[in-house]
């Protein structure tokens, strides 16, 4: 970390605007320092049809699968 970088306490001041823009400026870096998700639970959720018809239309406009 470097003298002009903001720590957390100033990320979290800035409004939601200026700290995507922040995280967007610093990916490659944010993503350097970052550590992998693990993703090994599954949880087992009931949602109505009207909900799974929602989720699944989501997750294929993001091309991903509805269980993801």
């Amino acid at each position: 970390m470097t003298e002009n970088e903001p720590n957390a306490r100033d990320i979290a001041a800035m409004d939601e605007a200026e700290r995507a823009q922040w995280f967007y400026d610093n990916r490659e870096q944010v993503a350097e320092e970052s550590t992998p998700a693990v993703l090994d639970r599954a949880v087992p959720v009931r949602v109505s049809p009207d909900d799974l018809g929602l989720l699944t239309e989501a997750a294929t406009a993001v091309g991903m699968k509805p269980s993801a």
